[in-house]
């Protein structure tokens, strides 16, 4: 596979797993998708869907431990543009 059948694979299956994120799934689940089509994309749409799963999740410990891992990857993406501001000026 080259590069763009990669990508239009990553697509295709980013595409798939969003229509099946509510159908059933626990908070859990959904948020542990959702963060993962996150990682994968770096889209702020999927991040707050991610935050929004995991404000839907009763138990506190995994809660925090979710909020936690979500707080480290939209810092993530925020230093990564922050960094990309800075070198275009």
């Amino acid at each position: 596979m080259d590069k763009d059948q990669l990508v239009k694979l990553k697509q295709d299956i980013v595409t798939e797993l969003t229509k099946l994120i509510d159908d059933g799934m626990t908070p859990e689940e959904r948020f542990r998708t959702y963060f993962s089509v996150s990682e994968a994309l770096g889209d702020p749409v999927t991040m707050k869907k991610a935050y929004e799963a995991a404000m839907d999740i009763e138990d506190s410990t995994i809660k925090s431990s979710s909020l936690m891992d979500l707080l480290d990857l939209v810092s993530s993406y925020e230093n990564i543009t922050f960094e990309d501001e800075h070198d275009n000026n």
